[in-house]
């Protein structure tokens, strides 16, 4: 469940992320800008349905996220081992992979 010790949080375009005290990452809103996939909900499941209520985040949930920024249509994270971590749009380069890929 969504815990009220949430030591950080941001929000994106459509969506939003949080951080609480243990280190499970969450996040809520939309995930399409128009009919454009953006997954900056990081649920990795396909799914276009905003999501109304905070969901955690599983593909991190063997990391500790201590801290969460969220950009137009994408999202990022550190966990406390310092790994940072991106996933969402990457029209421009804004990952940080050394890849862009624009629709």
């Amino acid at each position: 469940s969504f815990s009220p010790n949430i030591v950080s949080f941001s929000c994106g375009w459509f969506h939003a992320l949080a951080a609480d005290s243990k280190g499970a990452l969450y996040a809520w809103g939309g995930s399409v800008a128009g009919n454009k996939p953006v997954c900056g909900l990081g649920y990795g499941d396909g799914k276009d349905t905003p999501q109304l209520t905070p969901r955690r985040v599983k593909s991190l949930s063997e990391s500790r996220v201590v801290s969460v920024a969220c950009g137009h249509d994408h999202s990022m994270c550190v966990d406390a081992s310092g790994r940072a971590w991106s996933w969402g749009s990457n029209d421009y380069g804004q990952l940080g992979n050394g890849e862009a890929k624009v629709d």
